[in-house]
């Protein structure tokens, strides 16, 4: 029996397909990958297990909805069409030109955005805002610039967008979305390197028989501060306070027992000194029975007080209110 290692020439393409990963995989969401293109799709995957953000997105969906309907007068149905996690450099390179493309600073997570406007809304939305008829639109989508006053409604629109976003983050964390510029090339659109992770939330918008969508484009890198918040399953609300728990804390805590402790006052001296006391000698303090005597808890004074004497007990006359915040200090 032959054992001898394998000619790298009688390796065939199966076998370097399962080491280096079928490059039809890398394009196609039905093909499982494997090898090595699996190893490096690996973080790509786990951007997507953000259960949170889902609940995110469906909120915001909802919000914009109702916005649009508002801004527009009209009735606006806005869907999710598709959650996807890919390549920044693989989806801007799919963009066509000229494109609105709405550049935005998340302020609190110190990174950008994008929210790319399909041509097809943006002329919808300046047929419907300029009194446009209800019927069909033929509308011819054309590579030429986008006009001022095309530019002036998108940011409006964006800036809308933007604010229902804030919204929906809020019960995550509160963070403030601002609009930065509007491009019209991809090229001047660059948040991100061309392999950064993003997740890409790509929005349907019908208005009656007009339609178009929306893209979020939101990089990972933006979403790693708060990625702990956006891993949990289910929204609940911050700080929330069971009054059953409380209660019972509450009553333990007042039950509890301390040494209260009351300081006549110190001196200092010599070991000689000290080792040489016996019985019936007389230490002398620098205090006068007029003088107020410090209330001690856990080596933090709390109150002072006067010395005194209640039946046959030494007591104490309290002279200040008890120090709440040096006591739980």
């Amino acid at each position: 029996m032959n054992t001898s290692p394998q000619n790298i020439n009688d390796i065939d393409q199966n076998q370097v397909d399962d080491i280096f990963g079928d490059a039809l995989a890398s394009s196609s969401n039905d093909i499982v990958q494997t090898g090595i293109n699996a190893i490096l799709g690996q973080n790509s995957a786990s951007a997507g297990r953000l259960p949170m953000l889902e609940i995110i997105f469906d909120r915001f969906v909802r919000i914009v909805s109702s916005s649009l309907r508002g801004f527009t007068s009209f009735t606006v149905d806005v869907e999710v069409l598709q959650t996807k996690v890919t390549k920044f450099g693989e989806y801007m390179d799919r963009l066509p030109i000229p494109s609105m493309i709405s550049i935005f600073k998340a302020i609190e997570l110190d990174n950008f955005g994008l929210v790319v406007v399909d041509s097809p809304l943006t002329y919808s939305l300046i047929d419907i805002l300029f009194g446009g008829r209800k019927v069909d639109p033929l509308l011819k989508v054309e590579g030429r610039p986008y006009t001022s006053i095309e530019q002036g409604i998108i940011d409006n629109i964006v800036e809308l967008f933007l604010n229902d976003l804030s919204t929906a983050f809020d019960h995550v964390m509160p963070i403030t979305f601002q609009p930065e510029r509007l491009e019209s090339n991809p090229k001047f659109a660059s948040i991100a390197r061309p392999e950064d992770v993003i997740v890409i939330l790509k929005l349907s918008v019908k208005m009656e028989n007009r339609f178009g969508k929306i893209d979020l484009v939101l990089p990972f890198s933006m979403l790693e501060p708060i990625k702990k918040q956006l891993s949990k399953s289910f929204l609940g609300k911050q700080g929330s306070k069971d009054p059953i728990w409380v209660q019972h804390l509450e009553s333990e805590v007042s039950n509890s027992k301390i040494v209260l402790d009351v300081v006549l006052n110190g001196i200092t001296s010599n070991v000689r000194n000290i080792a040489a006391l016996k019985v019936g000698d007389t230490i002398i303090l620098d205090k006068t029975p007029e003088d107020e005597l410090y209330l001690i808890v856990n080596n933090i004074r709390i109150s002072s007080g006067k010395l005194g004497k209640v039946d046959d007990n030494v007591a104490l006359m309290l002279s200040s209110d008890i120090n709440v915040k040096n006591f739980q200090s």
